[in-house]
């Protein structure tokens, strides 16, 4: 089975960069490097529809709490890339995009994404009283494991000169979902996004839709979760504060942006437009 759960487009200039927020294979999680296979051949399979064939061109996977409920190390088995290098999964990794034309001679500008293992951070996982199996394999010590993964992260904004940050997880900082807020991220990750003016966190793990804005920092949430599953309902009782659109259905975002402005849009089931948000950055 294969999940669009958390499918999100980059759309640069002319190209369109499909990207997995989470789930990246399967709902259930994946048993085996010859299932992920399985399920990514199925996939990529070219006997598609044309605009199921346009957006083939590159999967860039972070590992959420259900893809540690099967077998987590087959999907970053290299094996997967060698066999499509278009699909990248890792625990933890960083891609740059030029954001310049040809006829833009000594360009330099540029988006940094920063893609991080979110699951390990959450303390009800490690709860003894936890019913589900998680598979933690691979990983070092909890504590060396996140202050490995915050240390790597903090060290690469520190250098970056990126024209936008967008850092990506699959669990919520800021959310109005089913979920609602993530204690151990608002508490150990958000510190590093406003030190470095990280522009997006875009994440899943909420079957919803929607667009938050720290009124701190000015680091803008993502939640783009209702590629399968939905309607958990958008909680209003929560913490509205910075709250610019919530949607409980199914839906996906698109977001393209050049050197100094980005578009953010928010598409329901049958790809209508219902939501927009434009981000400027200074020209000096």
């Amino acid at each position: 089975m294969v999940s669009t759960i958390n499918l999100w487009w980059l759309l640069r200039w002319d190209k369109w960069v499909p990207c997995w927020g989470s789930r990246s294979l399967s709902a259930l999680g994946i048993t085996s490097t010859i299932l992920a296979l399985l399920g990514w051949t199925i996939f990529s399979s070219p006997h598609r529809s044309p605009t199921f064939t346009l957006l083939q061109v590159c999967r860039l996977g972070v590992l959420g709490n259900h893809d540690y409920m099967g077998d987590v190390l087959s999907q970053m088995d290299p094996y997967i890339q060698l066999r499509d290098d278009r699909w990248i999964c890792q625990r933890e990794y960083h891609l740059q995009y030029s954001l310049c034309t040809d006829s833009m001679k000594g360009c330099k500008m540029h988006v940094d994404f920063f893609f991080i293992d979110t699951t390990p951070f959450v303390d009800d996982y490690w709860a003894a009283s936890q019913t589900h199996t998680f598979d933690w394999r691979g990983l070092a010590s909890r504590e060396e494991q996140l202050r490995n993964q915050l240390q790597s992260l903090n060290d690469k904004l520190e250098t970056s000169t990126a024209n936008w940050k967008v850092v990506v997880g699959h669990h919520t900082i800021r959310s109005m979902g089913y979920h609602g807020d993530t204690p151990e991220l608002v508490k150990n990750l958000l510190p590093i996004l406003k030190k470095h003016r990280v522009d997006l966190y875009v994440n899943g793990h909420d079957h919803t839709l929607q667009h938050i804005k720290d009124q701190d920092s000015g680091v803008h949430f993502v939640t783009s979760g209702g590629g399968s599953k939905a309607w958990d309902g958008v909680r209003s009782s929560e913490n509205t504060e910075g709250v610019l659109f919530a949607y409980d259905g199914q839906g996906f975002a698109a977001i393209s942006m050049g050197p100094h402005e980005l578009l953010l849009s928010f598409h329901d089931g049958l790809g209508n437009t219902i939501y927009t948000a434009h981000l400027h950055k200074s020209r000096h």
